[in-house]
Order: structure tokens, then sequence, then C-alpha cells
């Protein structure tokens, strides 16, 4: 539904050879993913860091912060 439907190759290594396969983009998306851009996108919104933390479970602004990898986003705040 989200039309994310590219093939994406990824490669592992088995018994010492390099495999390839490749699976729809979608199938990348996984709930820690989903978590951080939340978290990232509260952040991005100025939402209280507070009501970010209670939603994510960190137990200080420094754990949030550098979860959501703040001083790289700092630029993007309009």
């Amino acid at each position: 539904m989200a039309g994310m439907t590219e093939l994406i190759s990824t490669y592992i290594t088995r018994g010492g050879k390099l495999e390839e396969a490749e699976n729809e983009k979608w199938k990348h998306v996984s709930i820690h993913m989903a978590r951080r851009s939340g978290a990232t996108n509260m952040h991005l919104a100025e939402m209280p860091d507070e009501l970010i933390m209670a939603c994510t479970g960190h137990n200080s602004t420094a754990q949030l912060y550098q979860y959501i990898k703040a001083h790289r986003i700092k630029n993007l705040k309009p």
C-alpha cells in the first residue's frame, strides 16, 4: 500500500560464500526504524522532550538526543 515495492539487494556471507538476496523495500522496514523515525519527527515538530521520552522509554534527554542523533538534525529545524 505504501508503494515500497522496488527491489533491494542484501548480502550475507554463509559458509565463506557471499550470497545476494533481493527483497521488496518494505521488507527492510523494522519496528525499530519506525520508532527512531517517530522520535526524530516528534523532536523536529518541537514536541516537549518529556513527552517524547515517555513514548520511547528513555530516562534522560542525553539518551534521547543520542538515540535520535540530535547533533545531526539540529540544522533541519526551520
